[in-house]
């Protein structure tokens, strides 16, 4: 949780605020609500949240975004700095060899409100993310990655 507070952001703002959720009961609701949502949407809810001991929740206060003089550049720096604390975040989890999950199904409407009702998290706020994380009961399947020559380019495009 450390790194975030050291992840880059535009005008060093640091816009988010981190819950760290470690109660089992208060997990298994979050999981809940994600599950509804699955299959109130006829899909398999995944297993992996299930299992993790701890989540992290990414969210700010809208109010907290670049100043308007900045442009239309406000959302995206305002955005990529959630990004970085929430990366920083995994990459730290992942080299003390511990398992982190990118939950995405916290963007869902129906899920980011019950998330916010649960926690207290005030109705203006956005959630951003959330990292489940946990000790690993299986090595990871490795990743289908794209070549470097695939993604680099050396001077010119």
């Amino acid at each position: 949780l450390e790194v975030a507070r050291w992840a880059p952001s535009c005008r060093n703002s640091q816009p988010w605020e981190i819950i760290a959720v470690k109660r089992k009961t208060i997990r298994d609701e979050i999981v809940r609500i994600m599950n509804d949502s699955y299959i109130d949407n006829g899909k398999e809810p995944p297993s992996g949240p299930s299992q993790a001991q701890l989540f992290i929740i990414v969210c700010s206060n809208p109010e907290n975004k670049p100043s308007a003089e900045l442009g239309v550049m406000a959302n995206s720096m305002f955005y990529s700095s959630l990004g970085n604390a929430f990366l920083y975040m995994a990459m730290a989890v992942t080299a003390l060899g511990l398992g982190a999950q990118w939950v995405s199904r916290v963007a869902n409407p129906s899920v980011n409100g019950g998330i916010k009702e649960l926690l207290g998290i005030p109705s203006s706020w956005e959630i951003f993310d959330m990292l489940a994380v946990g000790y690993p009961d299986v090595e990871p399947k490795p990743r289908a990655m794209k070549s470097f020559e695939e993604v680099v380019h050396n001077d010119l495009f």
